[in-house]
């Protein structure tokens, strides 16, 4: 069932009660976008499919993507990205660290200038297993998931072939290969889901999901 066009503007309205600074940007016009669909190379898709958050901004790919995606898709990436807002609020400097570790450590690589054995952080570039990222995104991604319930009815079957491809593929740099626990905790989170056991946000967005115009 797809949310109706009130329902998407009352998820935005809610999202702005938690962060008033959320706002709504393009990527085909933004040039720090732009720069870093350069560094971000793996990702093939950064500028034409991917949604992106950066501090309280949430990047679409450009002004087509309601009509290519439909309203359904839209309030689970609204959500999806909202919980990333709120959990950096939350968290801090520690939500970026988690976030980015380990890669973030290459950086000190420019002490190498003092000491070569700095250089061995360069090794940190490569896509070592992140369990804070992947901890990050299974927080957004069963909040996702929470949207695709409330609007289905009925139980929400987690794909794990799906869902694996971006914890263990390119798409967040191979994050977490650890296949079994990402399965296993996603359908752990589903069962709260199931069980309303959520946070107050994703209870006022089943009540806003469950409303009928």
């Amino acid at each position: 069932m797809q949310p109706s066009s009130k329902q998407v503007q009352e998820v935005i309205a809610l999202i702005k009660v938690f962060e008033p600074s959320f706002s709504i940007k393009y990527k085909n016009s933004s040039f720090l976008m732009k720069v870093l669909s350069k560094i971000l190379f793996f990702n093939k898709k950064f500028m034409t499919e991917t949604v992106t958050t950066i501090g309280k901004t949430v990047y679409l790919p450009d002004e087509k993507y309601l009509q290519k995606y439909g309203n359904l898709n839209y309030v689970e990436m609204l959500v999806h990205e909202a919980r990333h807002i709120m959990d950096s609020k939350r968290l801090g400097i520690a939500y970026y660290l988690l976030y980015l570790s380990p890669q973030i450590f290459s950086l000190l690589s420019v002490f190498s200038f003092f000491n070569s054995w700095f250089l061995l952080c360069l090794l940190f570039l490569l896509p070592l297993p992140s369990p804070g990222r992947a901890y990050i995104e299974l927080r957004a991604y069963l909040s996702g998931l929470a949207v695709l319930y409330h609007l289905s009815n009925k139980i929400f079957l987690v794909n794990p072939i799906v869902c694996l491809k971006y914890f263990t593929g390119p798409d967040y740099y191979y994050m977490f290969p650890f296949q079994s626990i990402v399965v296993n905790s996603l359908c752990n989170g589903m069962q709260k889901i199931m069980e309303d056991d959520v946070d107050g946000f994703l209870k006022q967005i089943k009540n806003i999901l469950s409303k009928k115009d």
